[in-house]
């Protein structure tokens, strides 16, 4: 809240602050996809969907909790930009539509 990321009222909302293995707990993991093998989807698209739409501050994120946001909001139809390291962040920023590498 004194960052200005999220107000007051949004900090007692459900799902607008959570840590990564909460969320990870709800959407479930990335799996491939039956006809493209190589394309990787949200477990739980409809749990995914109703967090994703309400989420502001994800903590403790790990870089594939970053590629398991990225990869849903693809999903979904969505134009995702996203930083990283480079290294570690490498499968979110080439899943993204813009991935920008800062290091």
């Amino acid at each position: 809240m004194e960052a200005g990321i999220i107000t007051e009222f949004e900090s007692k909302q459900k799902y607008t602050v959570m840590l990564a293995k909460d969320f990870r707990k709800l959407v479930g993991k990335l799996v491939p996809n039956e006809e493209f093998p190589d394309v990787e989807e949200v477990e739980n698209l409809p749990q995914f969907k109703a967090v994703i739409a309400k989420l502001r501050v994800l903590a403790r994120a790990t870089p594939e909790d970053k590629h398991l946001v990225v990869a849903g909001l693809k999903q979904l139809g969505q134009n995702v930009a996203v930083t990283g390291d480079g290294c570690n962040d490498a499968k979110a920023l080439r899943t993204a539509d813009v991935g920008i590498a800062m290091g």
